[in-house]
């Protein structure tokens, strides 16, 4: 009995290690892949080493990923903005939460007087009135700091209202006149830059004030020679 387990398990090693040995030499050698496949492993490699070793950003570079990302989710593709921004004509019904309940911050203010009077310690109406002067003026210039530090950063200074967005878009090109004719590529290049995710505000409005340039120079030339030919 002793004999045979020794025969047994000296056969199974034995056929094991052979079959190790098979599958080491074939995958040494290269046996188990054929031309196009190791010919593809091998561009592979050559693509890695090259792409790490050179300062051009492949698509896949997490930092293009991460900057493609932003502009389309969080610039261009805000749910929340969307949700929060006024009522589109023709696109269904205001609902109570896309109208807004106040006309100002003074009357913003006004609404909740109580509430504010309550829990600031103010005492009197006079005071009151004071304060609301104050928190307003600091307000105001702290939205007008933030819009300038997002036009810096090439990002939209309206926030919320994306009608709003696309008329600053329009301003850009607004001088160009019915007459020039760039007029209808520059209207047609406010619609497609105000739909492209990919491109942040700062890019479309240099493109267009790039088209009002353009445009206005060619209305100049055609004023100059107009003037020649007099």
């Amino acid at each position: 009995r002793g004999g045979g387990r020794g025969r047994g398990g000296g056969g199974g090693r034995g056929r094991g290690d052979a079959r190790e040995n098979r599958n080491s030499r074939r995958n040494r050698d290269g046996d188990g892949m054929d031309e196009k496949t190791r010919a593809a492993l091998e561009a592979r490699v050559r693509e890695a080493r090259d792409a790490s070793s050179s300062d051009i950003p492949w698509e896949w570079d997490p930092a293009t990923l991460e900057q493609g990302a932003k502009k389309t989710f969080l610039e261009n593709f805000n749910v929340g903005e969307y949700n929060g921004a006024p009522w589109v004509p023709g696109f269904g019904e205001a609902s109570e939460k896309t109208k807004r309940v106040y006309d100002s911050e003074s009357d913003f203010l006004d609404q909740h007087k109580a509430f504010v009077m309550k829990h600031g310690g103010i005492a009197s109406d006079l005071q009151y009135e004071s304060v609301k002067r104050e928190t307003i003026a600091a307000f105001s210039n702290y939205t007008a700091l933030y819009a300038k530090q997002r036009m810096k950063k090439g990002e939209s200074p309206i926030e919320g209202d994306f009608l709003a967005e696309r008329e600053t878009l329009s301003d850009a090109v607004a001088s160009v006149s019915k007459t020039n004719p760039l007029f209808a590529f520059a209207k047609n290049a406010v619609d497609s830059l105000d739909g492209n995710a990919g491109w942040s505000y700062g890019r479309k409005l240099a493109a267009l004030s790039f088209l009002a340039n353009k445009a206005e120079r060619y209305e100049g030339g055609e004023g100059a020679e107009a003037e020649a030919k007099e």
